[in-house]
């Protein structure tokens, strides 16, 4: 196996334990709901980061194989919602 391969690989797996994760939360939280789709907004930094980026970079990780359309709309209403006032 090439190292390409191996990285994917590990990849799909992060990304598997990530869309496992959500969905035992939403158990827990509302347990008579399935997750469709998702979406993790990441701020990461390090020394190089600092130097390129001038401190940090965001990123994003999606359910595989999530349309771009439920990615973009899942964006939308997390920028919608951070802008409404906080209840409670």
């Amino acid at each position: 196996m090439t190292d390409d391969v191996e990285k994917q690989l590990t990849r799909d797996e992060a990304v598997d334990n990530i869309s496992r994760a959500i969905q035992a939360y939403y158990d827990v939280v509302t347990p008579d709901e399935y997750v469709t789709a998702w979406v993790v907004v990441s701020e990461r930094t390090s020394i190089e980061h600092v130097k390129q980026h001038n401190g940090y970079v965001a990123g994003v990780v999606t359910k595989q194989d999530q349309s771009f359309i439920s990615t973009r709309g899942l964006l939308d209403v997390a920028l919608t919602s951070e802008r409404q006032p906080r209840r409670g």
